[in-house]
């Protein structure tokens, strides 16, 4: 079996926590954990996009697929507390929206 978090681990303890380990800043743990699942979310979401650019039949929807790409990117950058508020449900309900767009196209 395999895990893939696509880069939300260090993505946390590098930008989110600035370097921190939650094994050396045991303090931090409990908070770099709720911030991991948020944004393991968000880089599943990312990737998920990424994935949609590569789709030729998708190309009409290139633009929305980089503008959302680009907010996740934004919310990915924020303060462990503002991630901790985010509505990441909300969010995937949009990329949800839009990939079963990419998916019309690239079925007709």
């Amino acid at each position: 079996m395999a895990y893939d978090c696509f880069g939300a681990g260090q993505k946390v303890t590098q930008v989110t926590f600035n370097g921190r380990h939650w094994r050396e800043s045991p303090g931090t743990a409990a908070q770099m954990f709720e911030v991991f699942g948020v944004m393991r979310q968000l880089h599943t979401l990312l990737m998920y996009l990424s994935q949609a650019l590569t789709l030729q039949p998708a190309r009409p929807l290139y633009g929305e697929l980089r503008l959302k790409l680009e907010e996740l990117e934004r919310y990915s950058r924020e303060s462990p507390e503002a991630l901790m508020r985010l509505d990441v449900a909300s969010r995937k309900a949009e990329v949800n929206d839009l990939l079963l767009r990419v998916s019309d196209l690239v079925r007709a």
